[in-house]
């Protein structure tokens, strides 16, 4: 059974070995002389869709962009956190409010404040 701890070590791991990732193939086209950088197109496989084409330099740009990457985990991990206090309170995430909400009822039930987590 996978714990809180294990779904954080992952973040964790996904988010350094993406940044690894995007140092890596930042560092890779920056490095190559080309003679002409403007006409050099990225293609990928894109699903059932075709293939997804990309300038060299738009390419470099979103790589570069790593405030998309941590705006993403940032995503995940508040949703890790609501889920596991959703869990820890014994209330259904889908009626448990806002983080002010299941934060608050964690923080009184948790930091000494004791009563009622309600």
């Amino acid at each position: 059974m996978t714990t809180v701890w294990d779904e954080w070590g992952s973040l964790t791991r996904f988010l350094e070995s993406a940044r690894l990732v995007f140092a890596r193939e930042r560092r890779l086209w920056n490095s190559l002389e080309l003679d002409n950088r403007e006409s050099v197109a990225i293609t990928s496989p894109s699903g059932d869709s075709g293939k997804y084409r990309v300038s060299l330099d738009q390419h470099v740009a979103a790589v570069d962009d790593e405030e998309t990457l941590y705006a993403a985990v940032l995503v995940h991990s508040y949703a890790l956190a609501e889920a596991v206090t959703c869990d820890t309170l014994g209330l259904d995430s889908r009626n448990a409010g806002g983080i002010e909400s299941w934060g608050s009822r964690m923080l009184r039930n948790y930091s000494g404040g004791g009563g009622d987590p309600g």
